[in-house]
């Protein structure tokens, strides 16, 4: 892959809650304001949620992990770079359960976020792309997962995070906050 093409993926983005909620109304797209992010990092610096380190807002933001989200944006390939044997895009650290949509052909599905994954888009890609990339609710999911094959024994937290392939940390543990 050109250096240079990697670059193209840090700019334009966009997002949306689908759907619509809390965070953006119903085919709303907010402006990603840098990249690689969070929708957390997005809504706080949007000032469409409040603060989840101060005081009791992290119980004010539950809802953002339960929802699912859309990223998008578009980026031109040269004739030359149109050309190359291969056209391969790389994702590395996808929030576990998301599918990626290249001009209208799902790409990529995943379900580990401990996994960086390398696609070939020779066949999807034109001078012209939109990149979407939907994430289905990690903890939403995870309950899914647990009710089709049990409850696991843990000490503290929601059960079912044992069931994704997710940072551990982010569904809260003794020294930090539940954020999915």
């Amino acid at each position: 892959m050109i250096s240079s093409f990697n670059t193209r993926f840090l700019e334009d983005w966009s997002f949306t809650q689908v759907g619509g909620g809390e965070g953006t109304g119903d085919g709303e797209w907010l402006p990603v304001h840098q990249f690689p992010t969070t929708v957390h990092v997005e809504l706080l610096h949007l000032k469409r949620i409040p603060d989840p380190f101060v005081g009791l807002h992290e119980w004010d933001v539950q809802w953002i992990g339960e929802s699912q989200w859309t990223f998008k944006t578009s980026f031109k390939l040269s004739d030359g770079e149109l050309a190359a044997p291969h056209i391969d895009l790389v994702f590395e650290g996808l929030d576990t359960f998301a599918s990626i949509i290249l001009n209208g052909t799902t790409i990529l599905e995943t379900a580990n976020q401990f996994v960086e994954y390398r696609v070939d888009v020779k066949s999807s890609a034109k001078s012209e792309n939109e990149l979407v990339v939907n994430f289905d609710s990690a903890f939403m999911r995870g309950r899914d997962l647990e009710k089709e094959h049990g409850k696991l024994a843990l000490w503290n937290g929601d059960s079912s995070r044992l069931h994704v392939r997710k940072a551990q940390y982010n569904y809260g543990w003794d020294w930090g906050m539940s954020l999915l």
